[in-house]
Order: structure tokens, then sequence, then C-alpha cells
């Protein structure tokens, strides 16, 4: 996961769901790249995660440049933002980028970038263990995974680049100045 560490990025979602899956997965690892939270909210992270027993499976990476996180997105299985709010989020767009299937908030903006079975999985973000299926499917089945990493850089390319981007934007511009 990539996100600052806020209320509305459903961080503890994660942990709650990583909880659920540990023993059945006991490789996984879980990295969080992003500013360090305030000092309250890291110690209430910190006490949540080692009451869950993830103090060796989840780990705070603090922020990183940006010309690392390409290596990060691509080391990963899966990408997870659960937030229980987003706006074009652009970490879930360089994840697909690097071909890393992406589990997601199964509403609003995100369902434009993360189509449901095809590039991700959309989940419930206020249901852990909706969460919880979500990093089951893609950590246990290796062909479901290698579909949706297929599946995801193509999908960024036809319908989020940046010439399609600037076109549709233009478009946008070009039909309010008609008026």
């Amino acid at each position: 996961s990539c996100s600052r560490v806020v209320e509305g990025k459903n961080i503890e979602g994660i942990f709650n769901a990583i909880s659920l899956i540990k023993n059945d997965f006991p490789n996984i690892l879980h990295l969080h790249l992003g500013a360090e939270p305030d000092k309250n909210k890291k110690e209430n992270l910190m006490k949540l995660r080692n009451e869950l027993g993830l103090d060796n499976i989840s780990f705070f990476m603090g922020p990183q440049s940006k010309q690392n996180l390409p290596f990060y997105y691509s080391l990963a299985d899966v990408y997870i933002l659960p937030s229980f709010w987003e706006g074009m989020n652009r970490s879930v767009r360089e994840s697909l980028f690097c071909e890393t299937p992406v589990i997601a908030t199964n509403y609003g903006s995100m369902t434009e970038f993360v189509k449901d079975k095809y590039n991700g999985l959309l989940v419930d973000p206020y249901d852990s263990e909706s969460i919880a299926r979500g990093l089951e499917k893609i950590l246990g089945d290796e062909i479901l995974k290698k579909k949706l990493s297929s599946n995801a850089r193509k999908s960024i390319i036809k319908e989020h680049s940046l010439t399609k981007t600037m076109s549709d934007t233009g478009s946008i511009y070009q039909k309010i100045l008609r008026r």
C-alpha cells in the first residue's frame, strides 16, 4: 500500500484483512509507503498491528522518492487501497502501469481505473472479510494474478494515457467554449 497515513485510507482495514489470512499465507509481507502519520495515529496503528500479530509482517517504510515507487509497485504481488473515499488516485494508476493487480474500493473514482476481475478486484472497504477475500483470491490463484497483471498496464495505457486524458480534457473545454 502507498498513501498518506490518514483515517480515510483504511490502513486498519488492511491490518484486519491481513490478520484473517496470515496463517494461510505464511510468507505474506505488507509494506506501506508514505509519509509518517502523526504521533497519535502512529501509536494507534502500531498498537493494532501488534495486537493482531502483524509486527513481523507489516512495516511502514516512510516516504519514498517518486523514482523508487516503480520498484516497489513492480515488486508487489498486489497493491491494496481500500480507502473510504478517494479522488483520482495516482498510486493506483502507477501500480497498474507497473503490471501490479490492484485491490481497491468498490465505488467512486476507483471503479474508473480498477475493473473488477480484469485488472484488479473491488472490495467493500467497510468489511475486512471482503478485503481479505480479495487478497486470498489474488495471492492464492496464480492464473488469476497473471491475468490481472497482464491486463493492468494495458488498461491504463488504453483508458488513461496522457494523450487520451489530454484529448478528453480538450473535448470538455471545447464543449464548454461552444456554449
